[in-house]
């Protein structure tokens, strides 16, 4: 929205045409009624100058509603499903609406479906449309009571007297009817918003959208080329980095030629830290071409001397070993079912490393202030635990001076729920600040050195009765990643009474992360095919 000044005077139709006719502001926790409800235009501006606005509902006089989307759009539709989810119980009319990335700010836009870990913005987990779906339902149900308040005070009738259609409010008894984008200027905040109980939303039996055949919001530009993606994006005097990283996660570069290589056509700065070189240029094929040529010296790490197809034999000893893991079931008792067991059943299932290959490669835009005070990101990103994707750590300043613009991504399958492709380029950054610079991971640098679904070995045992029947599950699984590994393998589907899963770690240094369903699906593949 457009800045206003503290000195400029404007009433309030004047206020909402500058600031795009931006009417109520809807927070997670409910409405945000500071700015809208001020009587004076004095105060308005006081409010602005004090509130960040973030919203979750624009309306525009035109009936135009436009709905942001708190979650990264990487393919999977939160484009359309959330702004679906408010605009079924603000009675919208779907052909009025558009969709826009919300802020960044975990407060007002985050997720209560992470439980105990409180408010995030993660799209990861297959948590983004059941985290939100309450919080818009009652996000959407409180705009729409907004908009009930605000006519019955114009038409001087009881709110009760009042329903909704598609975009408009209706006064059955005197017959009269009013779009949501004539009810703006006359907008007249409660004092107080109600929660409303699940029985007070709209019955499921009278959704318009929820369950409905809805066009994808973002189909369109996506097909005619008009979508911007993180890579897309160029911004004025602005200059692009790439790192040398090296072919072993962990090592530490010393370099041995940065007079040479600064000495390159284009080259700005040559930036170092603990597990990279960076190399900023004018262009990015001169830094490509810089990095080409760098002469560096790489020291040992944990990863050292590892080798991915050896490996499989310390797993298989491990496995035999006679020694403890973390157990993750232990039901009935296994032991007692295999001593007694007519017949025992054991196999092996191995599987390897799975590299992301998300189609746009990691990218982002850092540009920090001249001062070092504040710094602006563009990226697509699935967001993550810190909303401000490492950046205020990073820089050491307030995370309410750093300003996230996400993106549409091209892929994300967990790979960019991690910030280091932010970080990093918040590195070069600040040392040519106030220029932006775009960090680029080329597909060699993201397959050398990405984060992988973590490699096991899994050996399973099952016991039988005389009779067949399966009466013993036992489930091993040695390799690298601890979490990433013990998803999945508890069994609650099965009537098998005597289970037991244990997991036993064995370290390498190798940058593991999320893929998909992680342990869900080697381990759930695993135990079809043996119990097949």
């Amino acid at each position: 929205m457009k800045t206003i000044s503290q000195n400029h005077k404007v009433d309030r139709r004047s206020f909402l045409k500058q600031s795009g006719g931006l009417a109520f502001f809807i927070g997670a926790s409910g409405i945000l009624p500071q700015l809208v409800s001020c009587s004076s235009p004095e105060q308005i501006v006081e409010q602005l100058e004090k509130h960040d606005v973030t919203v979750w509902v624009r309306i525009s006089e035109d009936g135009i509603v436009t709905i942001y989307n708190p979650a990264a759009e990487m393919g999977q539709g939160s484009m359309t499903a959330l702004p679906v989810i408010f605009a079924e119980e603000m009675d919208v009319d779907w052909a009025k609406v558009r969709v826009e990335f919300s802020p960044q700010e975990a407060e007002i836009y985050g997720s209560d479906g992470w439980g105990s870990r409180g408010k995030r913005m993660l799209s990861a987990g297959s948590r983004v449309t059941k985290g939100y779906y309450p919080t818009l339902r009652q996000a959407g149900a409180q705009a729409r009571y907004v908009l009930l308040h605000s006519v019955a005070q114009e038409w001087q009738v009881p709110i009760g007297e009042l329903s909704t259609e598609p975009s408009l409010v209706i006064h059955q008894k005197s017959n009269r009817k009013i779009d949501y984008g004539a009810i703006v200027p006359f907008l007249k905040m409660p004092d107080s918003l109600p929660e409303f109980r699940e029985d007070q939303l709209k019955d499921p039996k009278q959704f318009r959208l929820i369950g409905q055949d809805i066009p994808r919001t973002d189909i369109p530009e996506k097909v005619n080329g008009s979508a911007q993606f993180a890579i897309d994006i160029r911004l004025p005097d602005m200059l692009y980095g790439v790192y040398e990283r090296g072919r072993l996660h962990g090592a530490r570069p010393t370099l041995k030629n940065e007079a040479a290589i600064l000495a390159m056509p284009g080259i700005e700065k040559i930036v170092t830290i603990d597990y990279a070189v960076g190399v900023i240029a004018q262009t990015l094929e001169q830094a490509l071409k810089a990095k080409q040529h760098l002469e560096i010296d790489w020291s040992d790490a944990k990863a050292s001397g590892f080798d991915s197809e050896a490996v499989y034999s310390l797993y298989e000893k491990t496995a035999a070993a006679r020694t403890d893991g973390k157990v993750v079931t232990d039901e009935g008792d296994y032991a007692k079912a295999e001593r007694s067991a007519h017949k025992t059943y054991r196999a092996d299932y191995k599987n390897d490393y799975v590299y992301h290959a998300q189609m746009e490669p990691l990218n982002s835009i850092v540009q920090v202030a001249a001062d070092g005070q504040s710094a602006e990101v563009w990226v697509g990103s699935q967001q993550g635990f810190d909303p401000k994707l490492g950046i205020p750590k990073l820089l050491d300043i307030a995370p309410e001076n750093v300003k996230i613009n996400l993106q549409y991504l091209g892929g994300g399958l967990g790979r960019r729920s991690l910030t280091d492709f932010v970080t990093e380029c918040g590195h070069l950054a600040k040392h040519v600040a106030p220029r932006p610079v775009k960090l680029v991971w080329t597909r060699e640098d993201d397959l050398q050195y990405g984060t992988y679904r973590p490699m096991s070995l899994q050996r399973l045992s099952a016991t039988t009765d005389a009779a067949g029947k399966l009466t013993g599950l036992s489930h091993f699984i040695i390799g690298d990643g601890d979490r990433l590994l013990a998803s999945g393998i508890k069994n609650k589907f099965y009537g098998i009474p005597n289970q037991y899963a244990e997991l036993r770690i064995v370290p390498h240094g190798i940058r593991l992360k999320h893929w998909r369903a992680v342990g869900h699906g080697p381990n759930k593949f695993a135990i079809e095919c043996f119990i097949d």
